[in-house]
């Protein structure tokens, strides 16, 4: 079947690969063009610049191919049959006959011949096969659709050394062959390529795990070719952006103990001044964390929901978001903004809620601020993050943000409590058509942390057509003030105050009450803490009405002084936490027994 569609191919390849062979002139005898030759392009190195600077390994060629087909409107028949050319190739069918594995033991690209079952087949290509199948199946189990298929009822998987690829290291590609529709959305059988060893020393991860890791990202991103595939220059970028957090996101989905994604967080926590469709450098795995935001707040099925909108309605990836946030009586602007605070709380702030695995990654890059007014720039969907240290006067402070332009803009304002909690959160947004006015937020009896937290991020500021970044410029201002108290405003969704009795006597009170006020109704998550940070207890109420509330439980129970393992606290300070909708509000009780 192969050999026959590619002789029919052949009558239209020369006049069609004009245009490309002056870019590659080393394969006019070709007629065609190899992954590794496509991957050296001046298009897939502006799309790959910065990875593999840091000394990290290039977790995935893909950006670089999808980059090069889109140049070339992916147009270019025979293309799909220029394989990696091994040496004395041999194949494996999978026990469950969906991959054709294609390796050798001869050259650079050889896999180990290591056989401990000696049954003439690498154990290293039977590991790849088990991995494969169980990946394909987990896939499938979770609803997504199959790969495009080729013609020949299975999917083929290469191994190469992919050690000397032009920017560093590769883990492995995926390798779109050509457009299998005609019209938007189009989409692309493929191929995937696999380094032939990992070695743990190059790669950071037994071989057996780089393997797994590298599998179940290649494969979303021949999943996501059954979906959507980009052929206009100026898609390419958040279709890229998506593709790769997407793919990035599956790993941890999949073989959750590897966490290769780890290592290219530093590039997005450690820039949130940047986009966070960047597509620079390693931004964009980092970036994973919007998908792992996106199913932990909207459901597990959030990110193939995305990929669904993309394909079924031929939307672009922001689009998609714009559309399946709407569903959710969201936007963009606002997801963003929890998103901002979910970045805040992680590292030493990572607590039990936000990013599930928070406290693994480095902490988010916050910059010093003074009194001074600062003047800032962000591109879209982008933040900034300063650290306030406060004085001794009494009161609070206040952030106060004044864009230059009319545009989407937002404010965050929190407080971090001894052992790195963060408390006091308060966020507040400001879409086109009240850029005039500016926002602000504020912080009560700041001298109650050791460090104040302050931010500004922007909206989906992108245009619809394109997804351009538009750079925008905004005034921070910042003050303390002596007439900001502890107390309850009609702006704030959530106001804590002191728990009765205090200090609590556990022999002679039996209880002590949270006491909040709620400016609408809503769920409220009430905790107690160590000052370390440690969870004690912990209470779920369903929404409750707006007003004052004196919290004594269903039947009259509030905190009777014991964590949740039933053990009477010591004597001490502990912290008392309120939380709802985004907002978090934290204060101190004492336990004298």
């Amino acid at each position: 079947m192969r050999r026959k569609l590619k002789a029919a191919n052949n009558r239209h390849t020369l006049p069609l690969l004009t245009g490309i062979l002056l870019l590659f002139p080393e394969v006019l005898q070709a007629q065609g063009i190899s992954s590794f030759e496509l991957m050296q392009s001046e298009a897939a190195a502006e799309i790959m610049a910065g990875q593999g600077e840091e000394g990290k390994p290039v977790k995935c060629g893909f950006p670089a191919l999808i980059a090069v087909a889109s140049e070339q409107r992916a147009a270019i028949p025979g293309m799909q049959r220029v394989r990696p050319p091994l040496i004395n190739p041999q194949t494996y069918l999978s026990p469950g006959g969906d991959f054709m594995l294609h390796y050798t033991l001869d050259g650079l690209d050889a896999v180990s011949a290591e056989d401990l079952n000696d049954n003439s087949i690498p154990d290293y290509i039977e590991t790849a096969a088990a991995a494969l199948d169980s990946i394909r199946a987990g896939y499938r189990q979770r609803g997504w659709r199959d790969p495009v298929d080729d013609g020949d009822g299975y999917y083929d998987i290469y191994f190469e050394d992919l050690e000397n690829f032009p920017w560093g290291e590769l883990f492995g590609y995926a390798f779109p062959v050509e457009p299998s529709t005609m019209t938007p959305p189009y989409t692309s059988a493929s191929y995937i390529g696999l380094e032939n060893d990992y070695p743990e020393s190059v790669y950071g991860h037994s071989p057996l795990a780089s393997l797994r890791v590298t599998i179940a990202h290649e494969y979303h991103h021949a999943i996501q070719l059954a979906y959507n595939l980009p052929l206009i220059e100026s898609e390419i970028d958040h279709y890229i952006w998506f593709a790769e957090l997407s793919a990035t996101y599956h790993e941890d989905i999949f073989y959750d103990g590897i966490n290769d994604y780890y290592n290219y967080l530093d590039a997005f926590l450690g820039a949130p001044h940047l986009s966070l469709t960047e597509t620079r450098g390693n931004h964009m795995y980092g970036a994973a964390l919007w998908a792992i935001f996106l199913d932990e707040v909207f459901g597990p099925d959030s990110n193939r929901s995305l990929w669904t909108l993309m394909a079924d309605d031929a939307l672009r990836p922001l689009e998609a978001h714009r559309s399946f946030l709407a569903d959710h009586g969201n936007s963009l602007l606002k997801s963003y903004r929890h998103m901002t605070i979910w970045q805040l709380h992680t590292g030493d702030r990572a607590s039990g809620y936000y990013f599930p695995e928070g406290s693994g990654y480095p902490s988010v890059k916050i910059d010093t601020l003074s009194f001074d007014s600062v003047d800032i720039t962000l591109p879209a969907l982008a933040c900034r993050y300063y650290a306030v240290t406060p004085t001794t006067l009494t009161g609070g402070t206040a952030l106060m943000l004044h864009p230059s332009q009319g545009s989407e803009w937002g404010a965050g304002i929190a407080g971090e409590l001894p052992g790195g909690y963060v408390s006091g959160l308060a966020t507040s947004v400001l879409d086109t058509s009240a850029a005039a006015h500016g926002t602000s937020v504020e912080l009560y009896d700041w001298t109650d942390y050791t460090t104040v937290f302050e931010w500004a991020f922007t909206g989906d500021n992108v245009d619809t057509d394109y997804g351009l970044s538009v750079e925008q410029s905004a005034r921070i201002e910042t003050a303390h003030s002596e007439r900001l108290t502890m107390q309850a405003f009609e702006n704030e969704v959530l106001e804590l105050h002191q728990n009765y009795p205090n200090p609590f006597r556990p022999e002679e009170h039996n209880e002590t009450y949270f006491a909040f006020y709620l400016s609408e109704p809503a769920p409220v998550d009430l905790e107690i803490r160590s000052l370390s940070g440690r969870r004690l207890w912990s209470y779920h109420l369903e929404a409750q009405d707006r007003g004052g509330h004196l919290y004594m439980g269903d039947f009259g129970i509030g905190w009777d002084g014991r964590d949740s393992s039933g053990r009477y606290v010591p004597s001490g300070v502990y912290l008392m936490i309120a939380r709802t909708r985004g907002v978090t509000k934290a204060g101190k009780l004492s336990v004298i027994r």
